[in-house]
């Protein structure tokens, strides 16, 4: 088979994953549930912006910017999880009703080539329905609060909200690989707590209390081993560059030291990389998984 029309194969069975999913009532169903409580969080934080620096924490003094630092870092990861997850499970049912996946792999295309047709198509499916609830959320917070977020703040958050997505999506394929849907949830809820309790707890044990929503002020954003071993963290480290130094979660000129600036830089630009070893690691299991279990 030539390398065009393996293309060709990759990208029809992506859209054909990314129909099913978009279609599925299931998902649009579990999607709405998670995503109608972080739309109206979002319009609630908007309008407590609204006190021009007079609020209780130094965030709410950086206006739309604040309340959008607010959700990003204190809702949005603990919510929008639901999306992949649910995606994930939405496929396993799927799966478990047909025999797609022999189907899938054992066509004439090279057995990585469907995975990766397959793991793009739900990364789309999981990318538009996240960035339909990331969307509605920044225009309720910016209709509450009467102005917008900054565009490169805009950018940055829904760039984590993707990256969030990708991660829990991968993760969830790879469940499948070893689990029976039936188990999915059960693993799936204790990734969950892991990702929303590791950071906090790493914070506490680090005395770096209530770093993201400092109550005396500004702090320097330092990265924690959390920030590098849990998709929360990675999916923060995205948006933190570009947040106002105001916010504290931006490292200051002064930060000049190798170790600091690499620090920094990795939290950055963790969550594409892991995306793309998930990627491969899943790539890699399906070349090898046995059909008909």
């Amino acid at each position: 088979m030539s390398a065009q029309e393996i293309v060709r194969s990759i990208a029809y069975l992506a859209w054909s994953e990314a129909r099913a999913g978009l279609t599925s009532v299931r998902l649009i169903a579990i999607a709405s549930i998670f995503g109608f409580p972080t739309v109206l969080l979002a319009y609630a934080l908007g309008g407590s912006s609204l006190g021009g620096g007079t609020g209780t924490f130094p965030v709410w003094k950086l206006g739309p910017d604040g309340a959008l630092l607010a959700l990003a870092f204190g809702f949005a990861p603990i919510l929008l999880p639901a999306v992949p997850l649910g995606l994930a499970y939405d496929v396993a049912k799927r799966d478990a009703r047909s025999a797609y996946p022999e189907m899938l792999f054992t066509r004439s295309v090279p057995r990585w080539s469907a995975a990766l047709g397959r793991i793009l198509g739900l990364v789309a499916t999981c990318s538009v329905l996240i960035l339909i609830v990331a969307g509605a959320s920044v225009a309720a917070l910016s209709s509450a609060a009467g102005a917008a977020p900054s565009a490169g703040l805009v950018a940055a958050f829904l760039g984590s909200t993707l990256v969030l997505g990708a991660q829990y999506v991968v993760a969830g394929m790879l469940f499948l690989m070893v689990l029976k849907p039936s188990q999915l949830a059960w693993i799936s809820f204790p990734l969950w707590v892991y990702n929303q309790a590791a950071r906090p707890l790493d914070l506490v044990i680090a005395g770096q209390f209530l770093q993201i929503l400092p109550i005396l002020g500004p702090v320097t954003f330092v990265p924690a081993w959390s920030d590098l071993a849990t998709f929360t963290g990675m999916a923060m480290g995205v948006i933190a560059p570009f947040a106002p130094p105001s916010g504290g979660l931006v490292a200051p000129p002064s930060v000049v030291d190798l170790g600091g600036s690499v620090a920094f830089t990795a939290v950055s630009l963790a969550g594409p990389i892991v995306v793309g070893f998930l990627v491969l690691l899943y790539l890699a299991a399906v070349s090898r998984m046995p059909l008909g279990r």
